[in-house]
């Protein structure tokens, strides 16, 4: 279920918190959550306390911002080596690896967001039913950052009018990210390719795909619904 998928980074505020000494101290800023040891109550990591002083001193907006993507498990690799599903992965132009997401266009829901988001970025085209909307796994975070172009959020200002940017306008930005699982068969893995937003697309064993990976936190997810078999892959043509 749903709430399984999620339990690896939920639990992962309160395991730092039974081990650390606390990292943050809570700002005047009243977009901005106290918290304590790094991560929120709901296991999102928070703003660093040096952040956390930045936003106030500069007395930035908030903005939510949220993304929505694909795991896709698919058949085996063609060389007959092994029977291990392959995942879909892709090389953005920052040259970082992870899996096809993107922001939800206005009226768009999540299961229309993670396949319009796939075959803008792989090629891939899937049909709802390969998606489990009831295996996916969210990560939350806080972050100070320029808003995304693809952002449709409008930011609030708690503190009053910000500071004159001297460059992109900077935001407290509470960014959620969730993945859900798919499946692709043989025929949809074949259309995998590279597009105008991705360097390169493959099919990578998923013994593999951990250490293809740029971030933890895409790491995490992908080990969260691998373990919890949600990402068998179709069978061998």
């Amino acid at each position: 279920m749903a709430s399984e998928a999620m339990s690896s980074l939920a639990t992962r505020g309160a395991a730092a918190a039974a081990s650390s000494a606390p990292t943050t101290s809570p700002l005047d800023h009243p977009g901005i959550a106290a918290a304590e040891h790094g991560y929120h109550a709901d296991g999102s990591r928070a703003l660093s306390n040096k952040s956390l002083k930045r936003a106030q001193s500069q007395r930035l907006g908030v903005l939510t911002d949220r993304s929505v993507g694909l795991i896709v498990a698919g058949p085996p690799l063609p060389d007959g080596k092994s029977d291990e599903p392959t995942i879909l992965m892709i090389e953005a132009r920052s040259g970082k690896w992870g899996f096809p997401k993107g922001h939800p266009n206005p009226g768009e829901d999540d299961c229309a967001t993670a396949l319009r988001e796939t075959v803008e970025e792989t090629s891939v085209q899937l049909d709802p039913s390969a998606v489990d909307l009831e295996a996916y796994v969210e990560n939350k975070y806080s972050v100070i950052k320029a808003r995304h172009p693809d952002c449709h959020s409008e930011p609030t200002y708690p503190l009053g009018e910000p500071e004159p940017s001297k460059g992109r306008e900077q935001f407290v930005v509470h960014k959620t990210v969730r993945y859900f699982a798919a499946r692709a068969g043989p025929a949809a893995a074949r259309t995998a390719q590279p597009t105008p937003e991705a360097k390169s697309v493959c099919w990578i064993a998923a013994s593999d795909v951990g250490k293809r990976l740029t971030h933890e936190d895409d790491r995490q997810i992908f080990n969260s619904l691998l373990k919890r078999g949600h990402l068998a892959g179709a069978t061998r043509p």
